[in-house]
């Protein structure tokens, strides 16, 4: 089976640009299959300002987000 691919939304918060990165299938909501904009969902991981894209995925994968 392979691995899902990591879904990044990408969100307004006031003046600045937050990254949320969704789990994947199973772990994720269908929240964003009919909105034409996407927003994040209580399963969705907040990524760190500092942490480059493979660290997240890390992150992800360990179970620490």
């Amino acid at each position: 089976m392979s691995k899902p691919e990591m879904r990044l939304l990408l969100e307004r918060n006031g003046r600045a640009f937050v990254l949320w990165a969704c789990r994947g299938d199973g772990k994720g909501c269908k929240r964003n299959e009919y909105r034409k904009r996407d927003k994040h969902c209580d399963d969705c991981v907040l990524a760190s300002p500092e942490e480059t894209l493979e660290q997240l995925q890390a992150r992800i994968d360990r179970g620490d987000a």
